[in-house]
């Protein structure tokens, strides 16, 4: 019991120091090293892809994943195997993912043609004053 106190105070004293180390810049960049080497094992342990993309295809609701497939226009043609599901981006040819490339590119211009909070109620404000009628002029 006597040690176990001894090499407490023994830790508590180099604590200070040895949090300094940690926050080193040159211990961070050796930790953010290890960190990018071992996460795209972590991302595979998790049956994720490293790519950002693949990853973000992938992870979409049915429903959106429905919406961009749709606006995209893909169909049987675009996929590896025709009796896949299309639920993987893998799954899809090279033009299949380019057309779904060019379909979230093009939402995505549709999206930012809008005020970035816009609500349902948003919709619903029409201002009556204005006159959508040709000028007679």
């Amino acid at each position: 019991m006597l040690y176990a106190q001894h090499r407490i105070t023994k830790i508590n004293k180099n604590a200070p120091e040895y949090i300094a180390h940690l926050m080193s810049d040159e211990h961070q960049e050796l930790l953010a090293s290890i960190a990018r080497k071992h996460m795209i094992d972590i991302r595979h342990t998790l049956h994720q892809s490293k790519f950002a993309v693949e990853r973000a295809f992938d992870g979409l609701e049915k429903e959106k994943k429905a919406v961009i497939l749709a606006y995209a226009n893909t169909d049987t043609a675009d996929l590896l195997d025709p009796y896949s599901r299309g639920y993987k981006l893998r799954e899809y040819t090279p033009e299949g993912q380019e057309k779904i490339a060019k379909a979230i590119r093009g939402l995505r211009e549709i999206v930012n043609a809008f005020p970035a909070n816009i609500t349902i109620a948003d919709f619903k404000k029409i201002d009556k004053g204005v006159s959508y009628a040709k000028s007679t002029n």
